[in-house]
């Protein structure tokens, strides 16, 4: 009887360290979340990353019940930021807000002491702003179609102005000549402001341009727009084809905003952020204070972002590298 007991006991000891290794996530999956969350913005207060980055804080903070916190951590092209949050403990609690340049970090920095794809979670692509293809009014040039036989016929000749090294909008340029095998020459400027008083000069021909920038100029006819550059018609220029609809199927470019998490927090937990994320982004009035500059929201997944993220990672990353793009 004694030897029984004893077996039993110890058959008991070897079954409750497993069965409170399978409860203790649910717990901590159900309890969540306990307190704020942090929310890094690896780039500074007012620009469009942050303006994402805070409505998703307002929205998801009342949603869950917990303040959700914005700390701007600017350094390093976002890495200083993104550090914190791989060394995070996995629960949820702090996430990390990345724009465009996630998509050619490895690139720009191939010292990295961490993989983005790899020590980061995938939570949700909460916005992206296409481009608008633009062109100065005296070039000859009204569809995509027309812009690839002109630079064909002009290798080297017509000029794209971008915002900065490295932007978009340069990058934009640099995937369509990649895609239609032409040659345009790239004038970085410093703002889009700038960009936009040398088109109206005539100084460059076109641009692959942020909408907010360039939809007054197109409206009042000083500048004439050719396409947007999303996956989809810009609800700002809805007549307006896309390029990949005018002839470069699969063309993509723009800016966007994701979500990340720590490496290894729980899936349930990433499924009820990017949840509360979509449903925060798509309420009538933050898709009415985004439309403004042309922001789309977007109602992807975490498993449909993570897809998006494999695709566009490598292919954006091989075209940085290809150009040799470096870091500031």
């Amino acid at each position: 009887m004694k030897k029984a007991c004893t077996s039993v006991l110890a058959a008991i000891t070897a079954i409750v360290p497993l069965t409170l290794a399978t409860v203790n996530p649910s717990w901590a999956q159900s309890d969540f979340p306990n307190h704020p969350i942090r929310l890094l913005a690896g780039q500074p207060p007012g620009g469009a990353t942050d303006m994402v980055a805070r409505i998703i804080a307002q929205k998801v903070g009342e949603s869950l019940g917990q303040p959700v916190v914005v700390e701007n951590r600017v350094g390093g092209g976002g890495i200083v930021a993104m550090d914190i949050v791989v060394k995070a403990p996995p629960d949820g609690h702090t996430l990390m807000i990345v724009g465009t340049s996630f998509l050619v970090l490895t690139a720009l920095y191939p010292n990295l002491p961490f993989d983005p794809m790899k020590d980061l979670a995938p939570v949700a692509r909460a916005a992206n702003a296409p481009s608008i293809l633009v062109v100065t009014p005296s070039f000859p040039v009204k569809t995509v179609k027309d812009l690839i036989e002109q630079a064909k016929a002009r290798p080297g000749e017509i000029n794209f102005g971008s915002s900065a090294y490295g932007s978009a909008g340069h990058l934009g340029g640099e995937m369509f000549q990649k895609m239609t095998g032409t040659k345009m020459t790239h004038v970085p400027y410093k703002s889009a402001s700038a960009v936009m008083t040398d088109l109206l000069g005539g100084r460059v021909e076109i641009s692959f341009a942020s909408i907010s920038s360039a939809v007054g100029h197109v409206k009042s006819g000083k500048l004439r727009a050719i396409a947007t550059t999303g996956d989809k018609r810009s609800s700002v220029a809805p007549d307006l084809p896309t390029v990949a609809e005018a002839g470069l199927p699969g063309f993509e470019v723009g800016s966007f905003q994701g979500l990340f998490s720590s490496p290894r927090t729980p899936a349930a937990i990433n499924t009820r952020l990017n949840r509360e994320i979509v449903r925060g982004m798509n309420a009538p009035d933050s898709k009415a204070r985004l439309a403004t500059d042309g922001t789309e929201t977007s109602d992807m997944t975490v498993e449909e972002f993570t897809k998006w993220l494999n695709v566009q990672v490598p292919l954006w990353t091989n075209l940085a590298k290809s150009i040799g793009l470096k870091a500031d």
